[in-house]
């Protein structure tokens, strides 16, 4: 997600630095079809590298409700090169698409390193001078070939941001979704999580245990009540982390992410930090590894350093299958919901104790400059597939930490052999009796 290849973001730097070292076979443009008149510019960059490449206009659908007309074939032929349109939210001009990066990728040559510095190193020249020639060329592409709408059509985003992005109700209106998310991720995850062990728990004593019933007593033990279980239990966590990601990603997907960075962005300055951190640690719920990997867009090293400080508070998706458990045992199922909303409060005030400690150090010095984009409502198969890639790359990463513990536990337990299971002289009693100095005055 590049504007330009000037390399001041980490992002935009990394493309040169590819740009400069890689030979390519076609460079594929993808550029928002409704945002012509903001974008262009990258595409003019690459054609100066001398690269052979295929624009491809996405959001075809959101232009055209906006009232946007592109003439593909006028872009195309002053581009010299393939020009599609189409819409992946819809999969609508994606054989199109494919067929246009064949043709193309038929008809390039492979592109040599040397040639590929020396593009990159005149367009720095040129850049260098002035973007005068390329503000001329967008001028006259978007005058032949765009035809943009004198006002924008778009009456919902209008409407939605009065109320949404009102300077008193924004931000109650943003933590009263949030809550609400999680109260109906909470009210539907965990019966459906408890369904999904009752059956497990009755497959593993109705299928698996007359299975291994021939062999020893130690053995099934530990393939029942050790792997079989550790396995169930991660399987157990699915539904609830299906739904979270689901809910973040209608939540992400639909436009109101970005202005949840909007509203904050004027408290987040007080703390050295920008609304853009705010997102970022919204989106270490999910996961802090690409929460983190987030903060390359941002210029100021500060800003960076000070953001990857404090999204770890954000609890992850991990840490939300053990709130469940804990919450599902100690509080009634009202209750709950509120419990894990507030764990979740309280994590967001631990991340602002320490940006306001690391505020002298770190703060941002680069003020922010934020897109809204405008509301969409994203498809059923959008929701899900996204929802399930994560849930797919949770159990990844997860189950092998998961099921190591559970089975790591089942092990102390039952060791050495011969002791009755979790007593005093098995090694997790002995491993007990051993901390109890440590951690008896805590209780």
């Amino acid at each position: 997600g590049i504007y330009d290849l000037r390399g001041h973001s980490d992002d935009e730097a990394v493309v040169r630095r590819f740009l400069e070292s890689t030979p390519l076979d076609l460079v594929v443009v993808v550029l928002n079809a409704s945002q012509l008149d903001r974008q262009l510019r990258l595409v003019l960059q690459v054609r100066q590298l001398g690269l052979p490449a295929v624009l491809l206009l996405n959001m075809a659908d959101e232009a055209k409700r906006f009232g946007v007309t592109i003439d593909t074939a006028s872009l195309a032929e002053a581009l010299a090169m393939p020009v599609v349109l189409l819409s992946a939210k819809f999969r609508r001009g994606l054989g199109e698409a494919r067929q246009a990066m064949a043709q193309a990728l038929a008809q390039a040559p492979i592109a040599q390193v040397g040639v590929a510095q020396a593009g990159v190193a005149h367009l720095e020249t040129t850049l260098a001078e002035g973007d005068g020639v390329l503000q001329r060329q967008m001028a006259q592409l978007l005058a032949s070939s765009v035809r943009l709408p004198p006002q924008w059509r778009d009456r919902l985003t209008r409407r939605l941001d009065a109320v949404l992005l009102h300077p008193l109700l924004g931000l109650p209106l943003f933590f009263l979704v949030m809550a609400l998310m999680f109260q109906v991720i909470y009210a539907i995850g965990v019966p459906l999580q408890e369904l999904l062990a009752t059956l497990l728990d009755r497959f593993g004593q109705g299928v698996i245990a007359p299975l291994i019933s021939g062999l020893p007593t130690f053995v099934q033990g530990f393939l029942l009540e050790g792997l079989y279980q550790g396995i169930g239990t991660v399987s157990a966590f699915l539904p609830v982390i299906f739904l979270f990601f689901l809910a973040m990603g209608v939540v992400e997907d639909s436009g109101y992410l970005s202005r949840a960075a909007y509203l904050m962005d004027a408290f987040m300055e007080r703390l050295g930090l920008d609304g853009r951190s705010f997102v970022l640690s919204l989106m270490g719920f999910g996961c802090n590894v690409p929460a983190i990997l987030g903060t390359r867009v941002m210029r100021d090293r500060g800003l960076r350093l000070l953001s990857m400080l404090i999204i770890p508070f954000s609890l992850c998706s991990a840490r939300l299958n053990v709130f469940l458990f804990m919450a599902s045992v100690f509080f009634a199922p009202r209750i709950g919901a509120l419990v894990i909303f507030g764990l979740y409060v309280m994590s967001f005030a631990a991340a602002i104790l320490t940006a306001l400690l690391f505020k002298g150090r770190f703060a941002s010095r680069e003020p922010l400059v934020l897109e809204l984009p405008p509301y969409r409502f994203p498809t059923l198969r959008q929701m899900f597939s996204r929802a399930w890639l994560e849930v797919r790359h949770f159990w990844f990463w997860a189950r092998r930490f998961i099921i190591f513990g559970v089975i790591a536990v089942w092990l102390l337990n039952n060791l050495p052999f011969g002791v009755e299971p979790a007593s005093a002289h098995s090694l997790s009693g002995e491993l007990g009796t051993a901390l109890m100095p440590l951690l008896g005055p805590i209780g």
